[in-house]
């Protein structure tokens, strides 16, 4: 039999302030009829941290009802179940669950209560935490620092060590700054060898929405913060396989979040992060974008079995110009 532990959390919505009712006298009461509490819906999650996952869901319907109680959380990683440690009062619909082992896919069971013991059926979530990277910078193409990135590790790296890039900024085509793929860049050649150095440079996959085989644009969601981001669904659902860049930087305003895949397969999401309206910023070592980033340590697309998208990627590299 699995055993059951009671785990902390942090409330992240407000909670409904409580208000004083007045009735008049009658004679008799009209006799409640509670039903069976309804589930919340549109469950939605993220990878919080490298030890805890943030869930938010819309409110049950049965919270008008007199009967309603309080939404309890269980949860499970296939070998153990767990409990959060106090139940979620009405008007809760964002919580963020801690005390999490990286990398481990967990299944979220929210069901909603009954003060007659009753409760709904169970609102579903499955996700895994995820190690987070805070302002990790690359920089322009002509600067010494580095232009890469490698995910795993949260690091910039400079061209010398191009083969453990999996993501870089790219400035050598003033009229369009890219960021993305190293072997969608102008750092590589066709064969995917880097030109200074004649390394080989990773295939890392960026997913994209588009269905056109040739000028696909990265899948991309407006946003400063991956805090801000909660998702349906998980990475590499939907979406296309594609080493690519997200391009014309110079002309996005706001922050954004793009989809990835490491060559050793790890998932990761990196949010490259606007300062007073431009996402590409300078200082004394030149142009750079400023990026956060969360990446799995194990091959857990944020929790998702059967998914299978092990082939090469192809190569899109970026265009010269912007795309109409």
């Amino acid at each position: 039999m699995m055993s059951k532990r009671i785990f902390s959390l942090v409330l992240s919505a407000g909670i409904l302030a409580t208000g004083l009712f007045f009735s008049a006298c009658e004679d008799t009461v009209t006799p409640v009829t509670p039903g069976v509490p309804t589930a919340v819906t549109a469950v939605m999650a993220q990878s919080s941290g490298d030890s805890s996952i943030g869930l938010k869901w819309t409110a049950s319907s049965y919270e008008s009802n007199s009967n309603f109680k309080d939404y309890n959380i269980e949860f499970t990683d296939g070998t153990a179940s767990f409990q959060i440690s106090s139940p979620l009062v009405k008007g809760t619909a964002m919580v963020d669950i801690s005390g999490l082992k990286t990398g481990m896919e967990y299944t979220f069971s929210i069901y909603t209560r009954g003060t007659d013991g009753q409760k709904s059926t169970a609102a579903t979530m499955k996700w895994a935490p995820a190690k987070r990277f805070k302002s990790v910078r690359v920089y322009e193409t002509s600067s010494s620092k580095g232009s890469g990135m490698n995910l795993s590790s949260g690091t910039t790296l400079n061209i010398s060590s191009g083969e453990m890039w999996d993501l870089c900024f790219d400035t050598k085509t003033a009229t369009n700054l890219v960021f993305g793929s190293p072997n969608a860049t102008g750092y590589t050649d066709n064969a995917g060898k880097f030109v200074s150095n004649g390394k080989t440079a990773k295939t890392t996959t960026i997913y994209s929405d588009s269905t056109a085989p040739t000028t696909v644009a990265p899948r991309t969601v407006d946003a400063d913060s991956l805090n801000a981001i909660f998702e349906s669904k998980n990475i590499g659902v939907g979406t296309l396989a594609k080493q690519i860049t997200v391009e014309n930087l110079d002309a996005r305003t706001k922050g954004f979040v793009l989809y990835a895949k490491t060559q050793e397969g790890k998932y990761a999401k990196v949010c490259v992060k606007a300062a007073s309206g431009k996402v590409v910023q300078s200082g004394a070592d030149g142009k750079f974008l400023d990026c956060d980033v969360s990446v799995q340590t194990s091959n857990v697309p944020y929790a998702m079995f059967g998914h299978n998208d092990n082939t090469i990627p192809a190569v899109v590299k970026a265009h010269t110009q912007a795309i109409p």
